[in-house]
């Protein structure tokens, strides 16, 4: 943002007055009522002034707006730490032996098309084919093992 003002010595000043190309480096006179710059100040001014906070409550804003982004980068650090070290589903299944294994353990070419499957719950199940994803007996997600 280009600036409207200058301080010299804690005294706000309009540089643009001071310039040799506008006001003939003589600083303000009794011609800066109908200044183009003049006018161009106080829209500016105005604008900030209809935001309704003093400069110190900006800054104050802004430093919050910085602590806050901090904080948020933080966060992403830990939650992207979080996702590395986590595993998926198909994984915590294993590590938590929560599913149910069924071991085939009949397939008589006597008795065909029917199988036999015995599970770590205690289901025996007799039948064509289980096509369910979960033991009827215990609810876990089935595990056809060997």
């Amino acid at each position: 943002m280009e600036r409207l003002t200058a301080r010299e010595k804690g005294i706000a000043y309009y540089p643009h007055c001071f310039r040799e190309d506008t006001c003939g480096g003589m600083g303000p006179d009794t011609t800066c009522e109908g200044c183009e710059f003049s006018i161009s100040v106080c829209e500016r001014l105005a604008s900030y002034e209809d935001i309704g906070l003093t400069p110190e409550q900006l800054r104050e804003v802004d430093s919050l707006y910085q602590e806050k982004c901090e904080e948020v980068a933080k966060l992403k650090e830990q939650l992207a730490a979080v996702q590395k070290e986590s595993v998926t589903y198909e994984e915590n299944e294993i590590l938590n032996n929560d599913f149910c294994e069924w071991k085939l353990v009949d397939t008589s070419k006597d008795k065909m098309p029917y199988i036999k499957y015995e599970t770590n719950c205690g289901f025996k199940y007799v039948g064509i084919w289980c096509r369910e994803p979960f033991c009827p007996r215990c609810g876990k997600k089935i595990k056809m093992v060997k």
